[in-house]
């Protein structure tokens, strides 16, 4: 009896735990908003956006690279957040930067964020993103990276705006304006960039050194 007993109190101290396990485990994120249901939701970098301009959306141009631009941005932004760490201002004048990861640090970044045209002063606009992710898959003894880059630059009241930017990936590199609402391009592909491939830190241009060569 006594050990019948003993078995299952064994059995229930560990069925407690287990329950506890599950039931108040902590959210990765630590933070959470409601969308316009009052529905409870996990942080994205989005919301930071958001929150620096003013609770507007990114209004991007149509058609081209800015269709591809917008998906850039919507890949990253709009994963929930694993962990965050910056700096920010507040005032009429702003900055921001900070660090994010999501996907599990599958996904790392960078996001800055400006508000002001004497901050900018390029004459022309006065808000500006600039957003930097990298992916990360690891491999035996090898960890592959690949990456995007984006700058945006607009005009933000009732939404941000964006009048031109410019994105990178390590084989495409893009800048565009706004006319009428459309983008105007201008790409240039070229062979992979800025990332570790076979054991290669940048691939040669196997043309370039044929050509010196043949000088």
């Amino acid at each position: 009896m006594k050990h019948q007993l003993l078995l299952f109190f064994s059995v229930g101290i560990v069925l407690f735990f287990f329950l506890v396990s599950i039931d108040g485990k902590p959210s990765i994120t630590g933070a959470a908003t409601a969308d316009e249901k009052g529905t409870s939701r996990a942080f994205v970098l989005n919301d930071f956006v958001k929150n620096f301009f003013g609770d507007i959306d990114i209004d991007f141009p149509d058609g081209g690279c800015g269709d591809i631009a917008q998906e850039l941005y919507s890949t990253v932004a709009f994963s929930e957040l694993d962990d965050t760490s910056g700096y920010s201002t507040t005032g009429r004048s702003r900055i921001a930067t900070m660090n994010f990861v999501t996907g599990r640090t599958a996904k790392y970044g960078t996001l800055d964020m400006a508000k002001g045209s004497d901050v900018i002063n390029d004459g022309m606009t006065d808000s500006f993103i600039s957003l930097n992710s990298e992916t990360i898959v690891r491999v035996p003894k090898e960890v592959r990276t690949t990456y995007f880059a984006m700058d945006l630059y607009g005009f933000s009241n009732n939404e941000f705006v964006v009048t031109h930017g410019t994105f990178s990936t390590p084989s495409v590199d893009c800048s565009f304006v706004t006319r009428n609402r459309m983008a105007i391009c201008d790409c240039v592909s070229h062979t992979i960039r800025g990332i570790r491939i076979a054991g290669i830190a940048v691939p040669r241009d196997f043309r370039y050194t044929l050509d010196n060569k043949n000088q």
